[in-house]
């Protein structure tokens, strides 16, 4: 799925063996992942084109390590 541009992952509130993602489509123009784990996003996420970044209900404290450069309009929503 290296080509993939949109993602939308809805877990189960209750479930708490869900992980965070291993490999991340650097095409990713859209991701929403409602009730996304603790862990950051994986290291060789290179965001370019990430337009929409939503992680409604989310345990996230760190989306990455460092810098990462992104080229679009973006819209981050963390509730």
């Amino acid at each position: 799925m290296k080509k993939l541009r949109l993602l939308s992952v809805i877990t189960n509130y209750h479930n708490r063996n869900v992980e965070g993602a291993n490999f991340l489509s650097n095409e990713l123009q859209y991701i929403n992942w409602c009730h996304y784990p603790a862990s950051p996003f994986p290291h060789n996420f290179q965001p370019m084109k990430l337009a929409v970044l939503q992680l409604s209900h989310s345990k996230q404290k760190e989306l990455w390590k460092g810098y990462k450069v992104i080229h679009y309009s973006f819209l981050l929503k963390v509730f």
